[in-house]
């Protein structure tokens, strides 16, 4: 037995259907079993991370109506080299990227080059204390702001998920 709170969502398909003999019965259940395909497959997060701006099947709520959803685009941008106590800027290409648009997340990694040793560096990470590395994005960029020398991270992405307002 599962729980869930009350009024939640479920986009679960049922695992098992037992269809009615009766052609017109058949017909609707034929139709409703479709329509909740649908909705559990269009609503499942898509993992595609590409540079190119992607519907990834996360909804958000309209803020000026609720009972409409508005569909979240993702889109991963190369950064290059983290800086050497600077900020670095990268045009992050996102056409109507303003006032009526939400950043949901916005998140990255950065890498050294081979044979230095594989270890993850995540952005942003702020008060972190040794590392502190901040991540704004305005209307046409992603600034990557560092406390300290990373510019041995020779290569860094960017992950923005966001939805525009109708």
């Amino acid at each position: 037995m599962t729980s869930a709170p009350n009024n939640s969502l479920s986009y679960q398909l049922p695992e098992n259907i037992v269809f009615s003999k009766d052609e017109k019965q058949f017909e609707l259940q034929l139709t409703r079993m479709y329509m909740d395909m649908a909705r559990a497959v269009n609503s499942k997060d898509i993992g595609v991370y590409d540079t190119q701006e992607t519907i990834i099947g996360q909804k958000y709520f309209d803020v000026g109506n609720a009972q409409k959803t508005l569909d979240i685009y993702r889109k991963v941008i190369e950064c290059g080299a983290l800086p050497n106590i600077a900020t670095t800027v990268t045009v992050h290409g996102i056409g109507g990227l303003n006032n009526d648009c939400m950043i949901t997340r916005a998140y990255g990694m950065a890498r050294q080059p081979a044979g230095v040793g594989l270890r993850p560096f995540f952005i942003p990470i702020p008060n972190s204390g040794l590392y502190q590395v901040d991540l704004m994005i305005d209307k046409t960029n992603i600034n990557i702001t560092s406390s300290l020398n990373l510019s041995a991270f020779t290569y860094s992405i960017v992950v923005l998920e966001y939805f525009l307002l109708a």
